[in-house]
């Protein structure tokens, strides 16, 4: 049906491939002129991480998928910080460093080990 949930929402590592709802809509036009401010980056074409795709740690020789940067919820944030700002793990790892995509808030999965419902932010 097209709905997903982000890579850096499935806590278990799991990879969302081939379901993608493709870049957020654009926001609603503000009824006030925005104030100056600096320009970001624009959407990602896809919110879908590339779940082939490995990257070196950069501190030791261990390669990693995007799944990784977010597996750890405490370390998640420093992760992203300091290998999303290369540009290739950014372009290949849309879903988990673009800050544009968004989860679908419909959208929910069973959890296998409880049989559980639960929304991507479960």
């Amino acid at each position: 049906n097209g709905n997903i949930c982000a890579p850096r929402d499935l806590s278990d590592g799991q990879c969302s491939c081939g379901t993608d709802t493709g870049p957020p809509p654009p926001p609603p036009p503000s009824p006030n002129p925005p104030s100056p401010s600096p320009p970001s980056p624009s959407p990602p074409s896809s919110c879908t991480d590339d779940c082939s795709f490995q990257f070196r740690l950069f501190w030791q020789p261990i390669d990693k998928g995007c799944a990784w940067l977010t597996r750890n919820k405490k370390k998640a944030g420093a992760r992203k910080a300091k290998y999303c700002s290369n540009t290739d793990i950014l372009v290949r790892c849309p879903g988990t460093c673009s800050t544009s995509c968004v989860d679908d808030p419909n959208f929910t999965f069973i959890l296998d080990f409880v049989k559980k419902e639960v929304q991507c932010n479960w």
